[in-house]
C-alpha cells in the first residue's frame, strides 16, 4: 500500500461527504465548501485525514478563515460519522477520530501529537496561544532564527509545508534508512517519490537493518536532532478538553430527524441509537491571551563582572574591618595595662575602738 498512489489509497478510507455530517465556523457551513476549507492526505495508521483551514489548497495560498471572539460559538463545531459498523476488527482496535491542531502551514502529526475522540460524546476543545522565543546566543544554529522551506523535506515536497523540527527529523530518519538499509519505511510518505525503495517487513536483513537505525536514531546518533532545530520563535496552542455525552436520549429522535434532512447517505443502526457511530467536536478559543515564553541566558557578562566587583568589594572591606578591629584590641590592651600599673591598689579595713 506504501507504494500505491495517494489517489488510490483515498477511496480506501473513509469518504468525506459520508463521514462529515455537519460543519460550521462561526455559525456558517464550511460543509459545502471543501475546496477552499479542506485539505487531504493519506496517513500510513489513519487513512484519510482532512485539513480545515491550512491556508493553502492545491499549492495556493488562500485568505485564512480567523476567529473574532472568543467562545464556542465562534469557533469550529463539526458533527461526525464514524461509520464503525464498516470497521476492520483485525487492524481497528480503537473506535473513534484522531484530531491534531497545529499552526497553519505545519504538517499535521496527528499519532506523534494528536489527541483521540470517542463515539457517543461532544468534546469541547478551548485552545490558548502560547508563542515561544528562543535564543541563539553563540550563532551555533541553537536554534532556526529564520525558517526556510527545504526541499529535501519529503512533507515540503509532497504537501508544500513549512518548516518543523518533527517533519525535518523524520526526513532526516528516512534519509538515514534510504542511505544504510537502500529502503525505507512504509510509515514515510516518501514512499510516493520511491515506490521502488520500499522496505519489506518479510526481508529479515532489512527488518534487521531498520531496527539499527531506529536504535541510532533514538540514541540521537544520526545527527537528526542537530540538524533539524526548533525554530526561534514558534506559535503552539494549550489545549484544555471537557466531554459531555452526545445525543443524549432525549435528542436522538430530533437528530436523526436532523440528519435525514441534510445528509441521505447516513446509516442509522437497527438498535435505534447512533452514539457508537457520531460524536461532535467543538474548538474554539477559550480568550485572545497570548502566552509568551521568552527563553534567554541565565548569566550574562554584565552580571559576572557585577559579581566580581561585589565580591571583591565584600572581602576588601571584611579585610579593613579586620584590620581596624585588630588594631583597636591592641589599643584597648594597652590601655588597660597602662591603667593597671598607675593605678595604686588600696586596701580598707574597719575601724575599732
Amino acid at each position: 500500500m506504501a507504494g500505491k498512489d495517494a489517489s488510490l489509497l483515498s477511496l480506501l478510507g473513509h469518504n468525506f461527504d459520508e463521514m462529515l455530517l455537519s460543519c460550521t465556523f462561526r455559525g456558517m457551513s464550511c460543509r459545502n465548501y471543501t475546496e477552499w476549507f479542506w485539505t487531504t492526505f493519506w496517513h500510513y495508521k489513519y487513512g484519510n485525514c482532512f485539513v480545515f483551514n491550512s491556508g493553502e489548497v492545491d499549492g495556493v495560498k488562500v485568505y485564512p478563515l480567523k476567529s473574532n471572539n472568543p467562545g464556542p460559538s465562534q469557533g469550529l463545531n463539526l458533527e461526525i460519522n464514524i461509520d464503525q459498523d464498516n470497521y476492520n476488527g483485525r487492524l481497528t482496535p480503537e473506535a473513534g477520530i484522531r484530531v491534531d491542531i497545529s499552526a497553519q502551514g505545519e504538517m499535521p502529526f496527528p499519532l506523534e501529537r494528536g489527541v483521540s475522540l470517542a463515539p457517543g460524546y461532544a468534546t469541547m476543545i478551548g485552545l490558548r496561544k502560547i508563542v515561544k522565543e528562543r535564543k541563539d546566543p553563540f550563532n551555533n544554529k541553537r536554534c532556526l532564527d529564520t525558517v526556510y522551506r527545504d526541499e529535501n523535506n519529503f512533507y515540503t515536497r509532497l504537501f508544500n509545508v513549512s518548516y518543523s523540527s518533527t517533519a525535518c527529523k523524520e526526513s532526516c530518519l528516512a534519509y538515514n534508512q534510504l542511505a544504510k538499509c537502500g529502503c525505507i519505511e512504509y510509515r514515510f510518505p516518501a514512499g510516493q517519490l520511491y515506490t521502488d525503495f520500499i522496505c519489506s517487513v518479510t526481508d529479515i536483513a532489512q527488518v534487521i537493518c531498520i531496527d539499527e537505525v531506529q536504535k541510532l536514531f533514538k540514541d540521537n546518533k544520526l545527527n537528526c536532532t542537530k540538524s533539524c532545530p526548533p525554530p526561534c520563535r514558534m506559535e503552539e496552542f494549550k489545549k484544555s478538553s471537557s466531554f459531555a455525552i452526545w445525543p443524549s436520549e432525549k435528542y436522538e429522535p430530533f437528530f436523526e430527524e436532523s440528519i435525514s434532512k441534510k445528509n441521505k447517505k447516513f446509516q442509522f443502526t437497527k438498535s435505534g441509537s447512533h452514539r457508537k457511530n457520531v460524536l461532535k467536536l467543538q474548538v474554539f478559543f477559550e480568550d485572545f491571551d497570548v502566552d509568551v515564553i521568552t527563553e534567554q541566558r541565565s548569566y550574562e557578562l554584565v552580571a559576572f563582572v557585577s559579581d566580581i566587583g561585589g565580591q571583591l568589594g565584600l572581602w576588601i572591606g571584611f579585610s579593613v574591618l579586620t584590620v581596624a578591629e585588630f588594631l583597636e584590641l591592641v589599643m584597648l590592651l594597652c590601655h588597660l595595662a597602662v591603667k593597671k600599673c598607675t593605678t595604686k591598689r588600696t586596701s580598707v579595713r574597719p575601724f575599732q575602738e
